[in-house]
C-alpha cells in the first residue's frame, strides 16, 4: 500500500500484473472423463482358436488342444471361453463354462460350424452359439470330479472348408464316455465303459498292471453311427502317454432309438502298428480314413489306417528335430511339428503328409505359423523369438520361395513379449493371410500377411495376461525426475575439463532457459492437468499365470494400455511385489511404511533353493538392477526394507529354518535399518490355508546373521486359514480420534501391527469340529439350566442317565459358529479379539475383508437365509469427555507402547452386521492425500459391478432405538440391517467389471479426488471419484470472462477513484 500511494497508480498495477502466474483448475464436469474398461478373455495364453463360419469372429480359450498338455493332471485352465473380432479385437462374449469356484478346475472346448461345445471337470457339457454365446443346452455325466475332462468329435476334414452339422459328440471322464446327440444334447443310451468294452472284445491288456483304458478319437460320424478309437494307455512320468498296436481297439458304436440304447455293433484289433505311439499327438484324418501320430520315443512319425481297421503302417524317422512333442494337423497335406533340436531350444517346423519331410526351402525355426484356405496360396509364416521378425514363404508349385516383407513394427511391450509365439491361420484370401499370434506370456494378436504388397502389419493386439493379475500397486508418475546434470550415465570418470565447462556461468545459464522453456511447455501441453493435480500414475501388475510384469497407464490419451512389460523367471513358484518400508518413522506417508519412491522390487521363488529378484522403475519399467541368491530352505515372508546398494527398495526374506536372507544381498542397509529399531524388526509366518489348524508365529530378527527367534506363537485348532489383511500401509490417517455429538472424544485404536485372521470351520477335520460343538452344546445346556426353570415332576432321579433327543442336537448344531475374525498382535501373537458367525458359506470367493484406519470390515454369504452379510468392527483405545481435556485439565496419557502389555494392547470393539443385496467378491476403501475426506467402503459384488458406500453407514455405533440429539448432531442414523445397493452408487454404472478379487485406491494432489483401480479378473477398471464430493474443484456454473471483466472493472474503478481522490486533494490545497 505504501508503494502505491508512493508512485503512480498505474505503476502499481504494472507491478501487481507481473505478480500474476497462470492458474490451472479442474472444473466438476472433467471428472468420470478418464474412466476406462479392459474387458479381457479372462482365460490368459491361448491355446484353442476356431475361426467362425461367418469369418468375423474368433472364439480362443486356454484347454490345450495338442501335446503333453492334455494328459497333464496337475494343469489347471480358466474356465473361460471367449470370442473376438478379427477385424477389430473387441471382445464379443466371454462365459465361463466351470459349474465350480475351485481353483482346479479344468474344462475342455470343441467347436464346429456354429457350435461350441464345453465339458468341466465335474462333468457338465453345455453347447454355445459361436457368434453370440448363447447357451443352447447343457447335459451331465454322471462321474466324479476328473482332471482330464475330454470331448470326442470328428475333427475338421481341413482348414477353411465348410463343415457340416456334427450328429454326436462323445463327452468323456475317466474311463466312460456318454454319446450325446450334438444338436440337441439328448443323452443316446447309458455312459459306456472303456475298459469293459476292451475286455469283452479281447484287446490284451499291458503286462506292467499301470494301463487305464482310454476313449481316443472319434473317426466317423455318420446318422446314429459312429466308430471310435480306443485302447489301454499307459502314463510316462505323469505326461507322456503311450499305448502299442495291439492294445487299440477300433468300434462301430449303433444307436438303437426304439428301445433307446447304444451297442457295439463291431471290433476290430489294430494289431498291424507294431511301434508304440504318442496318443496325446493322435489326429485322425476324416478326408483320407488314416491316422497320423508321434512314436513314444519321439523319434518317428507314423501314418496308418483306421477307417476299416486296417491298411499300411509307414514310420518316418525325424532328422530335423532331436525331440518331438507335439503334432498338430494344418491341412491334409501339412502338419506342424514342435519338439527340441540339438542344442536343446524349442523349435518347430511344417512337413508334409505322409512323406514326414519338411516343406521345400521352409526353415525350422522357433515358431511357424500355416495358412491355406481353398482358392488361395499356401503361405508358410515364421516369427522370431525375442524382436518381432517375420519370414515368409510362398507356395509356387511344388516348391516355396522366400519373399521379403517390410520390417514389422511393435511397441516395447510387443517386443518383450515375442517369445514361443504360437502362429494359427484365421483367414486367407488371394494375396493375403491372417493368422492369430499368441504367445505363453499371454500376449494375442491379429497378424496380417500381405504377399502382394510385400509388408506384414498387426490388425491388434492384446494383453491376455492382464486377465490373471495376482498383485498390484499404483505409483504417482506425475513428478519430473531430477537428474544431476554433471553426472552421464554409465561414465563415472569424466574428464576434468568437460566438468569445468558444465561449471561455467554460460552452461548454468543455458541449462535454466532450457528448464524455463521445458516448463512452459508442459503448462501448454495438455497432459498438464494430469501432472499437476497427481493424475498421471501407473498401475504395476504382477501376473503369476503368466509370468510377467505389467506397467499400465493410467491417465491421457494411452491409458488402459500396457506402457511396459517386463518378463519374470518362466515357471516360478511365485512372484512377490515389494515396495515400501517395514514401519514408517513418521506419518508424512502412512504410519504403516509407505513410500513415494518409484523404484520396486519384484521376488520370484525360480527353484526351491534360488531366489531371483529385478529392481525396476515402476513408471518407465527400466531394470535398474537383477540378481539371484541361493536359499537354504523356502522363504515363509518377505519383508520390506529400505535400501542404498544397488536397489532403493529392499527385501529381507525369512524361511522355514528361521534364517535370513537380503535381495539385494546388501547388509549395510539392513544393519542401517537394525540400528533405528532397538529391538529389531518383528516378523510373523501364517499357515493353514490348506488343512484345518490355522496357527500364526511370531519372530524377533536382531541380525541377519543370526536366525530368527520365536517370541510367540496362536492356533485355530480345526480352522482354515482364509484371509489376512493388514491396516493399508501408505494411508494418511487425518486425526487419531473422532468426535462425538456432545463434543466427547473417541480415541481410535492404532496399532500398525494388528493384523485380522478370517478362518472357517467347514467340518473337514471331524475331531476338532466335533469337540468344539460338544463344548458349546454343554455351554449352551449350562447357560438355559440357569435361564430355564422345569415344572415340578420332570427332574430325573440322581444318577440317571439323560440323552439330548435329536431335535434339539440339530437346532444346537445349526448355532454352532463356522467363520471367525481374529484381531491379533502380531508382535506377541495375542488375540485381542475374537468375532464369530454361524451358518455361513465356507467359499473363499465371497469371504473378503479390507482394513481401514481402526475399521475391520468383512462379508460373507449366509448360508441359511441365502443372503450376503457384512460385518464391521471399530477399535478404540477409550474416550475423553468434553470436560476431560480444557486448558486446565488432561487425561493421563502415556508415550510408550508395548504389545506385551495386555492391559495396554487391548482395544474396545465396537459391532454391527448389516445385509446387502448381492455377495461381495472384493472390498477396498478410498484414500485421499491428507485424509480429511470422508472414507468410502469400496464393494465389487456378484452382478459385475462396484459400488461405493459412505462410512457412515456402516457405523457400528448405529443406535436400535431412535436417535437422541447428540446423536443427530454427530450425523448417526438408526440402525437399519438392509443396505440398498442403489444404481446411482455404481462407480461402473452400466459397464460390467466381472468379479475383480482386489480393488486399491490411490490419492492425488487434491484432497477431494480419489483414484480407484480393480483388477484380478477378467475385466479391469479404473475410475476417479469424490468421496466428499468436490469442494475443492470449480463449479460447472463457473464463468471465468465474467470474473475476468469483474477484476478488470475493479481495476478501472481504483484507477478512477484514485484520481478523483487526487484532483480533490490538490483543489482542497488551492482552496
Amino acid at each position: 500500500m505504501y508503494f502505491c500511494l508512493h508512485r503512480s497508480i498505474s505503476t502499481c498495477i504494472l507491478g501487481l500484473l507481473s505478480l500474476v502466474v497462470a492458474s490451472n483448475a479442474l472444473f466438476a464436469d472433467e471428472v468420470g472423463v478418464s474412466d476406462f474398461l479392459v474387458a479381457t478373455t479372462g482365460h490368459g495364453p491361448t491355446k484353442f482358436v476356431f475361426t467362425t463360419t461367418s469369418g468375423e469372429s474368433v472364439i480362443t480359450s486356454d484347454s490345450p488342444v495338442a501335446g503333453h498338455e492334455l494328459s497333464a493332471s496337475t494343469l489347471a485352465t480358466s474356465c473361460y471361453v471367449a470370442s473376438r473380432n478379427i477385424g477389430s479385437g473387441n471382445l464379443l462374449w466371454r462365459r465361463n463354462v466351470c459349474s465350480s469356484e475351485s481353483k482346479s478346475n479344468r474344462h475342455t472346448v470343441a467347436a464346429a460350424k456354429d457350435t461350441v461345445w464345453t465339458m468341466d471337470s465335474l462333468g457338465v457339457i453345455r453347447a454355445w452359439e459361436a457368434d453370440i454365446g448363447r447357451l443352447i443346452w447343457d447335459a451331465f455325466l454322471e462321474t466324479e470330479p476328473t482332471d482330464q475332462p475330454r470331448l470326442l468329435m470328428l475333427p475338421p476334414s481341413s482348414l477353411g472348408a465348410e463343415e457340416e452339422t456334427r450328429n454326436g459328440i462323445g463327452a468323456v471322464a475317466k474311463d466312460r464316455m456318454l454319446l450325446l446327440d450334438a444338436v440337441t444334447g439328448e443323452p443316446l443310451g447309458k455312459p459306456l465303459s472303456a475298459a469293459q468294452i476292451l475286455n469283452d472284445n479281447g484287446a490284451s491288456h499291458g503286462k506292467s498292471g499301470q494301463q487305464t483304458a482310454q476313449w481316443l478319437q472319434m473317426v466317423t460320424d455318420e446318422k446314429d453311427k459312429w466308430r471310435v478309437l480306443l485302447g489301454w494307455i499307459s502314463s510316462r512320468d505323469g505326461i507322456d502317454v503311450t499305448t502299442t498296436g495291439s492294445d487299440l481297439l477300433l468300434v462301430d458304436l449303433e444307436w438303437h432309438q426304439d428301445d433307446g440304447t447304444i451297442t457295439v455293433a463291431h471290433s476290430q484289433r489294430l494289431d498291424y502298428i507294431t511301434k508304440q505311439i504318442d496318443a496325446s499327438s493322435l489326429h485322425i484324418m476324416p478326408t483320407s480314413g488314416s491316422a497320423v501320430a508321434l512314436s513314444a520315443d519321439g523319434t518317428h512319425a507314423l501314418s496308418f489306417g483306421v477307417a476299416n481297421g486296417q491298411g499300411n503302417f509307414d514310420a518316418v524317422k525325424f532328422a530335423a528335430l532331436a525331440r518331438p512333442s507335439s503334432l498338430s494337423v494344418l491341412s491334409d497335406t501339412v502338419a506342424r511339428i514342435r519338439g527340441i533340436d540339438g542344442n536343446g531350444k524349442p523349435q518347430e517346423g511344417l512337413f508334409q503328409i505322409p512323406s514326414w519331410n519338411p516343406l521345400p526351402d521352409v526353415a525350422i525355426v522357433s515358431s511357424i505359423g500355416y495358412g491355406s484356405c481353398q482358392g488361395s496360396t499356401a503361405v508358410a509364416v515364421a516369427i522370431g523369438s525375442g524382436e518381432p521378425s517375420v519370414q515368409v514363404w510362398k507356395q509356387d508349385g511344388a516348391s516355396w520361395k522366400s519373399v521379403t516383407m517390410s520390417a514389422l513394427s511393435a511397441s516395447q511391450a510387443t517386443e518383450n513379449a515375442m517369445k514361443s509365439p504360437t502362429l494359427t491361420a484365421l483367414a486367407c484370401n488371394e494375396g493375403s493371410t491372417e493368422f492369430l499370434l499368441s504367445t505363453p506370456s499371454g500376449t494375442t494378436g491379429a497378424l496380417l500377411v500381405d504377399t502382394s504388397q510385400a509388408s506384414v502389419s498387426w490388425t491388434w493386439t492384446a494383453e491376455e495376461g492382464l486377465g490373471h493379475i495376482s498383485s498390484g500397486l499404483v505409483l504417482d508418475a506425475s513428478h519430473a525426475v531430477v537428474v544431476d546434470d554433471l553426472v552421464v550415465e554409465g561414465d563415472s570418470e569424466q574428464e576434468p575439463a568437460e566438468i569445468a565447462r558444465r561449471l561455467e556461468f554460460s552452461a548454468r545459464l543455458s541449462s535454466q532457459w532450457e528448464s524455463l522453456v521445458g516448463a512452459g511447455a508442459n503448462l501448454l501441453s495438455s497432459s498438464s492437468k494430469d501432472k499437476l493435480f497427481g493424475f498421471l500414475q501407473i498401475a504395476v501388475l504382477v501376473s503369476e499365470r503368466t509370468d510377467r510384469l505389467y506397467g499400465m497407464e493410467l491417465a491421457g490419451p494411452s491409458r488402459g494400455t500396457a506402457a511396459w512389460t517386463v518378463d519374470l523367471p518362466s515357471g516360478a513358484m511365485w512372484h512377490k511385489l515389494v515396495h515400501g518400508t517395514h514401519n514408517a518413522a513418521k506419518s508424512t506417508h502412512g504410519m504403516h511404511g509407505g513410500t513415494h519412491a518409484r523404484e520396486v522390487l519384484v521376488v520370484s521363488a525360480t527353484t526351491d533353493s534360488q531366489i531371483g529378484w529385478k529392481c525396476i522403475d515402476g513408471t518407465s519399467g527400466e531394470v535398474h538392477s537383477e540378481g539371484s541368491i541361493g536359499i537354504s530352505a523356502p522363504v515363509v515372508q518377505v519383508m520390506p526394507i529400505v535400501g542404498g546398494g544397488a536397489c532403493r527398495q529392499q527385501a529381507a526374506l525369512m524361511h522355514e529354518d528361521h534364517t535370513v536372507s537380503l535381495v539385494p544381498a546388501d547388509s549395510t542397509s539392513f544393519n542401517h535399518a537394525l540400528s533405528a529399531s532397538p529391538n529389531g524388526f518383528f516378523a510373523h509366518v501364517l499357515s493353514g490355508s490348506n488343512d484345518a489348524t490355522a496357527r500364526l508365529e511370531s519372530f524377533q530378527i536382531t541380525s541377519a546373521e543370526k536366525p530368527a527367534v520365536l517370541v510367540g506363537q496362536t492356533s485355530f485348532p480345526g480352522e482354515r486359514l482364509i484371509q489376512t489383511v493388514y491396516p493399508l500401509r501408505a494411508e494418511v490417517i487425518q486425526s487419531p480420534c473422532t468426535v462425538l455429538g456432545d463434543d466427547s472424544l473417541l480415541l481410535k485404536y492404532l496399532n500398525p501391527h494388528l493384523a485380522a485372521i478370517v478362518t472357517v470351520r467347514d467340518g473337514t477335520h471331524s475331531e476338532e469340529v466335533d469337540s468344539f460343538g460338544e463344548a458349546l452344546r454343554r455351554s449352551k445346556q449350562q447357560t438355559e439350566k440357569k435361564q430355564k426353570k422345569k415344572p415340578l415332576g420332570v427332574t430325573p432321579k440322581p444318577g440317571a442317565k439323560t440323552e439330548a433327543t435329536t431335535a434339539d442336537a440339530e437346532v444346537t448344531k445349526e448355532d454352532e459358529p463356522n467363520l471367525f475374525v481374529s484381531l491379533v498382535d502380531t508382535v506377541s501373537g495375542r488375540v485381542l479379539y475374537r468375532a464369530s458367525h454361524a451358518n455361513a458359506a465356507t467359499s473363499s470367493k465371497h469371504i473378503q475383508a479390507v482394513f481401514s484406519e481402526n475399521w475391520i470390515v468383512y462379508s460373507f454369504v449366509n448360508a441359511k437365509t441365502r443372503k450376503a452379510e457384512v460385518g464391521v468392527l471399530s477399535l478404540y483405545e477409550g474416550m475423553i469427555h468434553r470436560k476431560g481435556l480444557t486448558a486446565f485439565t488432561s487425561p493421563e496419557q502415556t508415550t510408550e507402547f508395548s504389545s506385551w502389555d495386555a492391559r495396554e494392547t487391548k482395544p474396545i470393539v465396537l459391532a454391527k452386521t448389516y445385509s446387502i443385496p448381492k455377495p461381495v467378491t472384493a472390498l477396498g476403501v478410498t484414500q485421499t492425500r491428507s485424509g480429511i475426506s470422508a472414507h468410502q467402503i469400496l464393494l465389487a459384488t456378484s452382478e459385475d459391478r462396484i459400488y461405493s458406500v459412505g462410512r457412515a453407514v456402516l457405523e457400528p455405533r448405529r443406535p436400535l432405538s431412535d436417535l437422541k440429539e447428540s446423536e443427530k448432531l454427530e450425523g448417526l442414523r438408526q440402525y437399519s440391517e438392509l443396505i440398498p445397493l442403489v444404481t446411482l452408487q455404481a462407480l461402473s454404472y452400466n459397464l460390467t467389471v466381472h468379479a475383480p478379487t482386489q480393488i486399491v485406491s490411490a490419492p492425488t494432489e487434491l484432497e477431494s479426488q480419489t483414484l480407484v483401480f480393480a483388477f484380478g479378473g477378467p475385466d479391469l477398471f479404473f475410475t476417479r471419484t469424490s468421496p466428499s464430493k468436490g469442494f475443492d474443484m470449480l463449479p460447472e456454473s463457473f464463468n471465468r470472462i465474467l470474473l475476468s471483466l469483474l477484476v478488470v472493472a475493479l481495476l478501472v474503478v481504483v484507477v478512477v477513484t484514485k484520481r478523483m481522490a487526487t484532483q480533490k486533494i490538490v483543489k482542497h490545497g488551492w482552496m
